[in-house]
Formats: C-alpha cells, sequence, structure tokens
C-alpha cells in the first residue's frame, strides 16, 4: 500500500476543509483534489472517515515512535500538530455518529495505552474491569477536554492542555517522565 497515495489523499481532505464543511465533502471531491481515480481512493481507504482518521494516526504514531512511552510529550506534541492544523480539526472534530473523530480518538486512546501502556497498566491494578474501567475514564475525560479546546477556538496553548492532562493521568500510568 503506497503511503505516499495516502499522504497525498489526506492532504487532499485537509485543503478541501478550507472551503467546505466535513459533512459537505464527497469521496468524488477528494478524488478530484488529489489527482487520484476512485479506484486507488477505495484501494486505501473504505470511506472519507478513514481518511480523516489516518491523518490523525499517521502522525501520532510518528510521535509514539519518537517519544517511546514518554505520555507527557507525545500528548503535548499530538496537541500542538492539532493546533498546528486548526482547521483540519475544527472541521473533523464537528463530525457526529458512530464514525466520528471524537468516537475514534476515544477508541485510539484506548487502544494506545492497551498496546503501549500494557506494563503500567498492571502496575496500576491486577483487575481487568478496574483497568478497562480506567481506560474509559481517561479516554472519555482526555476527549472531552481536547473537545472543548477546539471548540475555544484553540485559546488555550497546546502545552498547557496537555500538562494538564498528563496530569490528570494516574501516576502508575506515568512512566518515562
Amino acid at each position: 500500500m503506497s503511503t505516499q497515495a495516502r499522504i497525498d489523499i489526506c492532504t487532499a481532505l485537509s485543503d478541501l476543509l478550507n472551503h467546505k464543511s466535513f459533512e459537505d465533502i464527497t469521496v468524488k471531491d477528494i478524488t478530484l483534489k488529489s489527482g487520484y481515480s476512485r479506484a486507488t481512493f477505495y484501494r486505501h481507504f473504505k470511506d472519507k472517515y478513514e481518511v480523516m482518521n489516518y491523518a490523525y494516526t499517521y502522525k501520532v504514531d510518528q510521535l509514539i515512535d519518537v517519544y517511546g512511552e514518554n505520555n507527557q510529550e507525545i500528548i503535548i506534541q499530538t496537541l500542538e500538530y492539532m493546533q498546528n492544523h486548526s482547521v483540519y480539526f475544527k472541521h473533523v472534530a464537528k463530525s457526529e455518529g458512530q464514525n466520528s473523530f471524537t468516537n475514534f480518538v476515544y477508541q485510539y486512546t484506548i487502544d494506545y495505552f492497551n498496546q503501549y501502556q500494557s506494563d503500567a497498566l498492571a502496575n496500576y491494578s491486577n483487575d481487568n474491569d478496574e483497568k478497562s474501567s480506567l481506560l474509559v475514564f481517561i479516554s472519555s475525560g482526555s476527549v472531552a477536554i481536547v473537545n472543548q479546546w477546539i471548540k475555544d477556538n484553540f485559546k488555550q496553548p497546546a502545552k498547557w492542555i496537555g500538562q494538564l492532562i498528563y496530569r490528570l493521568l494516574p501516576d502508575p500510568i506515568k512512566p518515562l517522565n
């Protein structure tokens, strides 16, 4: 799968969001803007929601590769990326329903902690129900703070919001900082 095609399609979506709401953008708009055919689009993505989510995942995965288990820096750098691409994130944050960006980030956060912070979670509790509840709490709270920050037009600096979210994490979930 061509990473360049995926990036080009994401860039096309981002460019379109400067002129249209996410809900008004179609796959046809994205393919025309990117210069790729519908077949190429569907070879890489199942729909525009997957494009929206890929852009976020691609960047955050890069940050995880750079910062490892440094949760505070991953949070801050992710928020700085969002602030630097504020038009994009203002639009995608408005998406609603099952495929919404909010739901995606909620699940991505849970998956991140399960995949990269399993040792920290084990330090927190041996009870799987308690760990699951903790992940729901962390993910829900983090997503709510970020959504409010976006609605407030990124009023606070990304670093301030990132440090706030990090301070709210339970101590055993703060490794290598």
